[in-house]
């Protein structure tokens, strides 16, 4: 018998979706979309689970720290987000240090009308502070996963 304190979750998937570019792309101060996935929601009561995998790396020309913002939206709008900053020490040119974030989030309010739905989810990255060098995407995964809500017992 499981806990009183312990939900047990057993929703429907209805749908699936993932993008998994593999485009090296260059990150700036303003927001760059890296991965994105269009889901089809049912009912406005059902959920979207979402997890997005970035590799990432940072080549410094001098020491500092480098941090950048991973955000997914839904229709432009940021919902989750996560920060990660690295640090170098330069002692010659073209000092690289890579690292990896993982982000993952259920989207309660997906759609708010009844019917097919078709809601834009984004994964985008952007340099929030660094020294000089550049920061890159090199590998990202966003998935989507529609949950339909569980049944009444």
């Amino acid at each position: 018998m499981l806990p009183a304190c312990l939900i047990v979750e057993r929703g429907l998937v209805r749908e699936f979706q993932f993008n998994e570019p593999v485009v090296t792309r260059n990150l700036s101060a303003s927001p760059v979309v890296i991965a994105s996935a269009v889901v089809l929601v049912n009912s406005p009561t059902d959920r979207v689970w979402l997890n997005a995998s970035v590799d990432w790396f940072f080549s410094f020309t001098g020491g500092g720290s480098a941090n950048v913002l991973f955000e997914i939206t839904r229709d432009d709008t940021v919902i989750h987000s996560a920060m990660q900053s690295i640090s170098g020490a330069a002692l010659v040119f073209g000092f690289v240090v890579y690292n990896h974030v993982n982000l993952q989030y259920v989207d309660l309010y997906p759609a708010s009308a009844a019917g097919l739905t078709p809601v834009l989810y984004k994964l985008q990255a952007r340099v929030v502070s660094a020294p000089s060098g550049t920061a890159a995407v090199t590998s990202a995964v966003l998935s989507a996963a529609e949950l339909a809500l569980n049944p009444v017992r």
